[in-house]
């Protein structure tokens, strides 16, 4: 006795109501991947849009405000030490 062992593929439906339903299930993916695309794209250009505003309105600090010749800091200036006195005897 032998067995005939069938691998199923996928087909496209037969019958009418087959047909309806896998043309209503396509369209209400379709709808629904157009709607999120839709939400991530105006949830990305919001994102982009804070980081933006944000970066152009937050207050800058006073080191990007001075001048690149402008140093900061604490100096004092004193007079130079007398020089070193070095005996050479031979």
């Amino acid at each position: 006795m032998t067995q005939r062992i069938e691998f199923r593929t996928f087909t496209l439906p037969r019958t009418w109501l087959g047909r309806v339903l896998g043309g209503v299930a396509a369209l209400t993916l379709l709808t629904l991947a157009f709607f999120f695309f839709v939400f991530f794209v105006f949830a990305a250009g919001a994102g982009l849009l804070a980081l933006a505003l944000r970066r152009l309105l937050r207050p800058r600090t006073a080191a990007e405000r001075a001048p690149a010749d402008v140093l900061e800091g604490e100096f004092t200036v004193e007079a130079p030490a007398k020089p070193a006195q070095i005996r050479h005897d031979r």
